[in-house]
């Protein structure tokens, strides 16, 4: 099933340009002191994934076009310029010199440019793809400023459809100051239940650790419950998937003592309203294997081929497509899209990251509670790329229409997309 999108809206949002020793940051975000950075690259024309960002949230192009096309890299620059009347920058007297150094790259240097590229008749994620890796982490990155309401233009929900609607988190279990703002965010968007992409107890996956690594934040999730951070759940609500830093304990003993899961709990499906789930063990240490032929994969393929839910949702630690730090992990290129996944998750990587292939998308999610990492040359098929805050995922299902929406710790949308589920062969 392939992604849809829809029309973007008709507003542009113009961030700032940087030209080698000079900068200039006229966008009404960052000149309030902070701004979402998100890395968008373009989408085929065949796409169908709707996507938005919120408000003042700034889309991060870095275009550093070689000098042999610094003349059409200076245009587009222009053109942005040319689109962005409503910015801080009004002071006509300033243009000239602007466009002088958009026109002169050979003495300034390569443009660096921050756009929500959001003008009429274009798609959101319609934008240039990021060809600089992003910048280093930062130990404290910039509070951004409080954006508007997001401009939505994904598909909504049918009025009257029955949905479900849980969060996904990632790459989380650091007992960290940002795995405790996770977890605010996501007890306020009181989701029905929770599921991660992994490395649920760091650094080791120890006993020593576990519950309060996970326990202290989300013990309300979880049946049973037998750590000491308060009363567990009435049933259980909280459905990970196993990461590296679970298995460095021998044979992940802490993490299948401490939850009660389906099947053999490495790897295991569940229903919950119009969605199927199957949580896959992507970890070298899996008995049953990780290759597409293992006998882990075999299981996954009948059950999805098997599956009579509006939606099949497959996640797990290590990411079939990346554009960070780890990067992709080739061995977990299963043919997801061809057995009946409409949607594969995974973490490893600290990011977010959407990426389209094989017709279904592929999100990277492992901003849950650990240090960020950056990113590398953007792969085929990113879409959007984003490191700067700690967040969550979280999605709304019903029988025709699921929506994604990944929102920062400070409460801002950075990515929303929507799924329209296929229509039904006739009988």
């Amino acid at each position: 099933m392939r992604p849809n999108t829809s029309s973007s809206p008709k507003r542009s949002r113009f961030g700032g340009f940087d030209f080698g020793f000079f900068f200039f940051d006229f966008g009404s975000s960052a000149a309030l002191g902070g701004s979402i950075g998100v890395s968008s690259g373009a989408s085929p024309v065949s796409s169908r994934v709707g996507s938005a960002l919120a408000g003042d949230a700034t889309r991060e192009l870095t275009a550093h076009a070689p000098r042999s096309d610094a003349k059409a890299s200076s245009r587009r620059a222009f053109d942005v310029l040319d689109a962005a009347p409503h910015t801080v920058f009004k002071v006509k007297a300033f243009r000239p010199f602007v466009k002088l150094a958009l026109a002169s790259p050979l003495l300034f240097g390569s443009a660096s440019c921050r756009s929500n590229r959001a003008s009429a008749g274009e798609p959101a994620h319609k934008a240039r793809d990021t060809a600089a890796a992003a910048p280093a982490p930062s130990a404290a990155p910039a509070v951004p400023s409080a954006p508007e309401a997001p401009r939505r233009i994904v598909k909504k929900i049918p009025a009257g459809e029955a949905t479900v609607r849980f969060a996904v988190i990632g790459d989380f279990g650091a007992e960290s100051v940002a795995e405790a703002k996770v977890s605010e965010l996501v007890r306020g968007e009181k989701p029905a239940f929770v599921i991660t992409t992994g490395d649920n107890n760091y650094p080791d996956g120890a006993a020593e650790t576990i519950d309060a690594n996970i326990g202290r934040f989300y013990h309300d999730f979880i049946h049973p419950y037998a750590g000491k951070y308060g009363p567990g759940a009435s049933e259980n609500r909280f459905f990970p998937a196993l990461g590296n830093h679970d298995w460095r304990t021998s044979g992940a003993k802490p993490y299948l003592d401490y939850f009660a899961l389906p099947g053999n709990e490495r790897y295991y499906d569940f229903v919950k309203g119009d969605v199927h789930f199957f949580a896959v063990d992507s970890d070298e240490h899996e008995p049953d294997g990780i290759e597409a032929t293992s006998k882990q994969a075999a299981w996954l393929e009948k059950a999805l081929r098997a599956s009579k839910a509006a939606w099949q949702i497959v996640y797990m630690h290590h990411p079939p497509y990346s554009s960070s730090s780890h990067g992709s992990s080739v061995s977990l290129r299963w043919p997801y899209a061809k057995w009946g996944a409409d949607l594969v998750l995974a973490g490893h990587d600290h990011t977010y990251e959407r990426v389209e292939q094989d017709g279904i998308v592929y999100v990277v999610n492992g901003l849950g509670g650990n240090r960020p990492y950056g990113f590398n040359t953007p792969i085929p098929g990113s879409r959007l790329r984003y490191r700067e805050r700690h967040g969550a995922q979280f999605i709304e299902a019903s029988k025709s229409v699921l929506v994604s929406r990944f929102s920062n710790i400070d409460r801002q949308t950075v990515d929303e997309f929507s799924l329209e589920a296929p229509a039904k062969p006739a009988k």
